[in-house]
């Protein structure tokens, strides 16, 4: 090993967040019906990624927001459209700064032309992780009947998007 080697510095810097996952509550009688629910609202939004990008917004909102709506029901949850509307705000709106580049980037290769199916494919596959990500929170925070402390949701919800 020679002596540059053994002065550089592996530590994290303090400020650095240590990753630690987040727990997972033990399967329940609803995870096989909730499994379904989430995985219909990836396949619906999976297909909307030939909508251009940005344009397609309202229509996921409204994927998502049915998709939360059914798991809610079906682990009894007392839920209301505007708990659906500040749910996906707080997940989306802490990590919009990854999620707008890649949209930006779909919606750019959809005006090429030439790129037009890389963006489709790209955009498809944002939805169809968003969604996921959404509906694996919701999932979470109703196994939890909502006991989950706001920073452990998105945490959670970055897990599934694979943003850290």
């Amino acid at each position: 090993m020679t002596d540059a080697a053994s002065e550089t510095n592996l530590n994290p810097p303090e400020f650095a967040e240590p990753i630690t996952d987040v727990a997972t509550p033990p399967a329940d009688q609803y995870d096989g019906q909730a499994n379904a629910i989430i995985a219909a609202g990836v396949a619906a939004t999976a297909g909307m990624g030939w909508v251009p990008a940005f344009i397609d917004i309202g229509w996921l909102v409204v994927a998502n927001s049915a998709m939360i709506g059914s798991l809610a029901l079906l682990y009894k949850h007392k839920w209301t459209g505007e708990n659906t509307r500040s749910f996906i705000e707080r997940l989306i709106g802490n990590s919009a700064v990854t999620i707008v580049p890649v949209k930006g980037l779909a919606a750019l290769l959809d005006l090429t032309g030439i790129g037009l199916p890389f963006g489709i494919a790209l955009n498809g596959a944002l939805n169809a992780g968003i969604t996921l990500a959404l509906g694996k929170a919701a999932q979470h925070y109703f196994k939890n009947q909502g006991e989950v402390p706001d920073d452990e949701l998105i945490k959670f919800f970055k897990q599934n998007l694979h943003l850290g």
